[in-house]
């Protein structure tokens, strides 16, 4: 399988576990890999066989904007499924940062794998 990417998606949510947090915007820093085959798309050098990323970023920007989690694992796993379900991918790798968290590191995150449960179908078309 082939992997379709997004990188470097800059987000502002209020996010946090204390109340303050929950107050105020922090920026988080999304990437998205997600795997699809893409050999029918580059064959027929068609948009329409190919999942549509631009598509992706909306969504991710859209439940960004009205998220109210606690946890950055759980803004990844919320993301993981909303691709997984929405676009009928079969994986997806999600990396959610969190700069200047912490003073003396540049970023903290974590990094989330998922996958389509087995039988369910995938390769969505846009």
């Amino acid at each position: 399988m082939d992997i379709i990417y997004l990188h470097g998606i800059a987000v502002n949510c209020a996010i946090g576990v204390d109340a303050w947090e929950k107050q105020v915007t922090r920026r988080l820093v999304l990437d998205i890999d997600m795997r699809i085959d893409v050999k029918q798309a580059a064959a027929r050098d068609s948009f329409d066989a190919v999942l549509n990323y631009s598509e992706v970023f909306a969504r991710i920007k859209e439940m960004s904007r009205g998220s109210s989690c606690s946890l950055i694992e759980t803004m990844a796993e919320n993301t993981a499924q909303m691709l997984l379900g929405e676009f009928k991918i079969p994986w997806v790798r999600v990396r959610v940062r969190k700069p200047g968290a912490l003073g003396g590191v540049s970023d903290v995150g974590v990094v989330i794998e998922r996958s389509a449960p087995a039988g369910k179908k995938t390769a969505r078309k846009t």
